[in-house]
């Protein structure tokens, strides 16, 4: 489709890799919701090849805004750049916003990348909101790329410190972003797909069978090689419930996993990083140690009666020191818990 730049193209959630949320997502803001766009979860990634000068993204923010990014890398892969827009989209509704001087390279051969940048729950419980991409324009010959679906594949349900609180850009330098750089730049050799966001719990996906059951199917449904688990930290901060009770929860969707195709898929269990300051009792009246000892109790054959094979342990706390959390006590900084998030994960994934 021509546009101002030259070349745009309106999103089709199909068009993009790593969409965690497909079409599970209510939107949040009215008349807006009849768009596809509600449908990218974090994280989400559509490509071109080519190469450009200008680019322009027209984008809808709900009550959270968050300032997208562009990775262009070149040909061999070798070289990337991350950048940010020069305009910060406006709260509820729409903005364009746009990117200048854009690394071109003179052969045509670059790789740009859109990532849908983080989402956040504004309270426990409630639905994601952030800056959800509608449109791109560019000014310089480019040429999409179909998703990939092959290959590794990791499914990693996640809060907002997978997300990539507190990053300067979320979607690329959190450690979920920075596993999706190439491969000869230290990223993980496959697709890493967010299901969740800022704010999200246990709780929400995985309270009682019916729930267990059907977020099971729709993880599966993902196509995942390998799973990870991600969130609790909301649980304790918000009162999700307690240790005891959280624990059964991620037994049950566990084991509901057994009943779909990805029963022989393996499973990584994440249990809390070490979260600064804020390690006493949480809402429901259990310590932070509490939740680690609920997550390491469900691996295969662990206390909590989890029956589903290859479910192992991620231990997070030893991962980092204090120097690497975010002063709110429970974030990871950017530039030093994200990159050793990122290197624990693939080691293991």
């Amino acid at each position: 489709m021509v546009g101002d730049y030259g070349y745009r193209e309106v999103f089709d959630p199909a068009s993009f890799s790593e969409n965690g949320r497909a079409s599970v997502f209510t939107a949040v803001g009215g008349a807006a919701g009849a768009g596809g766009f509600w449908n990218l979860g974090p994280g989400a990634r559509r490509t071109w090849t080519g190469s450009t000068r200008r680019a322009r993204l027209l984008v809808y923010s709900t009550g959270l805004v968050r300032q997208p990014g562009l990775r262009i890398t070149n040909n061999a892969g070798t070289v990337q750049r991350d950048v940010v827009s020069s305009d910060v989209p406006v709260t509820n509704g729409y903005s364009w916003c746009y990117f200048d001087r854009l690394p071109k390279d003179p052969a045509g051969a670059s790789k740009i990348e859109l990532f849908v940048g983080g989402q956040h729950a504004l309270s426990a419980g409630g639905p994601a909101q952030g800056t959800f991409p509608v449109a791109i324009e560019f000014d310089g010959k480019v040429t999409p790329v179909a998703p990939v679906t092959t290959g590794n594949h990791l499914v990693l349900i996640a809060d907002s410190i997978p997300v990539g609180g507190n990053a300067v850009i979320e979607s690329q330098l959190g450690f979920a972003g920075l596993m999706r750089r190439p491969v000869a730049l230290g990223g993980y050799n496959g697709r890493v797909t967010l299901v969740g966001h800022g704010y999200a719990m246990i709780r929400d996906d995985m309270n009682g069978a019916p729930a267990q059951a059907a977020f099971a199917a729709f993880i599966n449904s993902l196509g995942p090689t390998k799973i990870g688990v991600g969130r609790i930290v909301n649980d304790w901060l918000a009162g999700g419930g307690t240790a005891a009770a959280t624990q059964a929860m991620l037994a049950g969707f566990l084991n509901a996993l057994s009943s779909t195709a990805s029963a022989a898929v393996p499973v990584i269990l994440q249990s809390p990083w070490l979260t600064g300051v804020r390690e006493g009792t949480g809402a429901s009246g259990d310590n932070m140690d509490a939740y680690r000892a609920a997550i390491a109790n469900c691996v295969t054959g662990g206390s909590a009666g989890v029956t589903k094979t290859g479910v192992t342990h991620l231990v997070g706390k030893t991962v980092h020191t204090t120097a690497d959390i975010a002063p709110d006590g429970i974030h990871l900084l950017g530039l030093g818990g994200h990159p050793k998030a990122q290197t624990a994960w693939q080691a293991v994934a």
